[in-house]
């Protein structure tokens, strides 16, 4: 929860590329949100747990979005209600301001850069959209004899790690479980 919520623009790679997302009340703390199951003192903000909503919208790959353990019974003045249905909103904000491009498909409106890792032995290939302004990474994938390349999301900062010299962690991740 800190690390979302100290830099919350680092969840919108993750959940673009995501299929299913569930968001559950019991995360967002119980002075935002008072009809949960197990209700805390601490949790997302209902501001943060709206945002989130919207970066699932926006994913063009999420094929499932649900909101989790609502309790009607302990819920004081329908407030939990109010944020369940202000979720909901985001939701559809971003799905409706949705944009669907993947750098592999059409490269003509991205620019690709290219960072050696000397330390590494390793280029890593990022690609930006010149519209959207997102950010993606190429993979490495060497399966039988062939070497394949697939894309995940991610941010400027990543790229900004690479052109330091450091292996973003979220290529490593990624590049450890597709070999």
């Amino acid at each position: 929860m800190g690390y979302i919520r100290s830099n919350i623009k680092e969840v919108e790679p993750i959940f673009r590329d995501a299929d299913v997302i569930g968001l559950n009340i019991s995360s967002v703390r119980q002075a935002d949100a008072f009809g949960q199951k197990q209700p805390s003192p601490n949790g997302y903000y209902g501001e943060e747990i709206c945002q989130l909503a919207r970066y699932a919208g926006l994913s063009g790959k999420l094929s499932s979005f649900g909101i989790y353990d609502y309790s009607a019974d302990s819920d004081i003045n329908f407030q939990t209600a109010h944020l369940v249905a202000q979720i909901i909103w985001y939701f559809i904000d971003g799905h409706i301001n949705q944009i669907k491009e993947y750098p592999l498909e059409n490269d003509t409106n991205y620019k690709k850069y290219i960072v050696n890792l000397d330390s590494f032995n390793q280029e890593i290939v990022f690609y930006k959209s010149e519209k959207t302004e997102r950010w993606w990474v190429e993979v490495p994938s060497i399966n039988s004899n062939s070497e394949k390349r697939f894309l995940i999301s991610c941010t400027y900062d990543d790229y900004v790690e690479a052109g330091n010299g450091d292996v973003p962690e979220r290529w490593l991740k990624a590049f450890q479980k597709s070999n």
